[in-house]
């Protein structure tokens, strides 16, 4: 008789192999898709992409919702963009987050909605977004879609500034610091503390599939 320990191992070698086919049936084409948008070549592009999002590539999905938003390739379709975007945010994604909040700022494809702006952005931000972050501490600072809090902004301009990349967020941090308190600079920073927190475990879990 087959032993305990060796039906395991052919059970865990079947799941890996369906594992690893549903990975490849997800990401097969992605590099044909990008290589072709890159060259401008969007019919292609928009083909490759189009057949992984359906299949629920996130990358792809979004993809074409930039597609739509651009009209490369295509007619611009606010309305189909926001589709995808929020097919990616399904999966919690933070650029189809960030991108849709863009969308309810503008009022393109949906009802024009600083509050839902907010929304998407703080899903976004609180993965780590720096853009995200940046556009929340603007939004703090001109009071759209929530209340003015300098405090607010302060934290969310020193989060996006963490990596030393974002140039903007780094000047809307020194420029908002001159106008306050060592105590409300204090208070903005142990918020930004706390937060930071919780952006390391929502990577987590985002790492793990969870």
């Amino acid at each position: 008789m087959i032993s305990f320990s060796i039906l395991r191992l052919i059970l865990f070698a079947i799941l890996f192999t369906l594992s690893f086919g549903a990975t490849q049936n997800l990401s097969g084409g992605m590099k044909e898709g990008v290589d072709a948008y890159n060259r401008q070549d969007y019919t292609v592009a928009l083909k490759e992409f189009r057949a992984l999002a359906e299949k629920g590539n996130v990358k792809a999905q979004n993809k074409l919702g930039k597609m739509y938003s651009k009209g490369e390739g295509v007619r611009r379709d606010y309305k189909e963009a926001a589709k995808w975007y929020r097919r990616a945010i399904f999966h919690g994604d933070a650029d189809a987050q960030f991108a849709l909040a863009k969308m309810y700022f503008k009022g393109q494809g949906v009802f024009k909605n600083f509050r839902e702006a907010v929304v998407y952005l703080r899903k976004a931000a609180g993965q780590g977004h720096s853009e995200s972050q940046n556009i929340l501490g603007v939004m703090y600072i001109k009071g759209y879609g929530v209340l003015r809090d300098k405090v607010q902004a302060y934290m969310w301009f020193s989060l996006a500034s963490i990596s030393g990349k974002n140039i903007t967020a780094i000047k809307n941090k020194e420029t908002i610091g001159e106008k306050m308190s060592p105590a409300q600079i204090k208070k903005a920073l142990s918020f930004a503390k706390d937060w930071m927190e919780r952006i390391k475990k929502n990577r987590g879990i985002e790492k793990t599939g969870r």
